[in-house]
C-alpha cells in the first residue's frame, strides 16, 4: 500500500476516481515481487505519467486559446478605434 500512497502524493492532479483506480490496480500486484509484477508496476507508472502529461498539455492548449481569444478581442477593439479615428479625419 506504500506504493499507492506514494503515487497519490506524487500525482495530486489526479481525480479521486483515478487515484482509487490506481490504488486498486497496485493492490493487485503489491504482494508479488516477480518480474511480471515489476513490469506491470512500471507500465502503470508510465500510463499515469502520460495521463498527467496529457492533462497538463490540455490545460496549456486551453490557456493558449484563451490568450488568442483575448488578443483577437483587443485587435478588434483597436481596429474599431482606428476606423473611428480615420473617419474623423476623413481618411478612407
Amino acid at each position: 500500500m506504500a506504493d499507492s500512497q506514494q503515487h497519490s502524493e506524487q500525482y495530486p492532479e489526479m481525480t479521486a476516481e483515478e487515484k482509487e483506480e490506481w490504488v486498486f490496480l497496485l493492490s493487485l500486484f503489491e504482494d508479488g515481487d516477480d518480474e511480471t509484477t515489476i513490469e506491470v508496476r512500471e507500465r502503470l507508472a508510465r500510463v499515469a505519467t502520460l495521463e498527467q502529461n496529457l492533462r497538463r498539455a490540455q490545460r496549456d492548449i486551453e490557456r493558449e486559446r484563451e490568450a488568442e481569444r483575448k488578443a483577437n478581442a483587443e485587435l478588434r477593439a483597436l481596429q474599431i478605434e482606428n476606423d473611428k479615428e480615420e473617419a474623423a479625419l476623413g481618411v478612407e
